[in-house]
């Protein structure tokens, strides 16, 4: 059994994806996230934002084959039109590394928010309502 878990909310008033992790995924794990976000991002419009909680999650470098599904799911992140997504995180440097490095090989095209907790997570989306990021065509 794998040290992984993970939980998808979707808001679909607020046109919001809410993610939680915990411990280091597998590809395995990678790939079962990935079935679950691609029946919830369908739910969304474009320019939808998703929070993602990653505190808990061991961000070590990926292995191979779940660097190349976590890759995946920036391109279908991409491919949905989302305009931000929020990452709770520790402000370790293997943290900042790790996620950098996906973020620029997957080749991301929307803006990528760091905070530390859920209700900056909150503050952050509220903000950035007033203040939509523009659409990059």
């Amino acid at each position: 059994m794998s040290a992984y878990s993970f939980s998808i909310k979707t808001d679909v008033g607020r046109n919001v994806m809410y993610i939680e992790q915990h411990g280091q995924p597998s590809a395995g794990d990678v790939l079962d996230l990935k079935e679950v976000f691609v029946v919830e991002v369908g739910k969304l419009r474009p320019g939808f934002s998703i929070v993602n909680d990653q505190r808990d999650m061991n961000l070590e470098p990926y292995d191979e084959d779940a660097m190349v599904a976590a890759k995946e799911l920036i391109e279908i992140t991409n491919r949905h039109g989302a305009s931000r997504v929020i990452r709770i995180l520790s402000a370790d440097f293997l943290s900042t590394v790790t996620l950098g490095s996906m973020l620029a090989e997957g080749r991301s095209q929307y803006a990528s928010i760091r905070v530390g907790t859920p209700e900056e997570a909150e503050e952050a989306l509220e903000e950035l309502a007033g203040n939509p990021i523009p659409d990059p065509e």
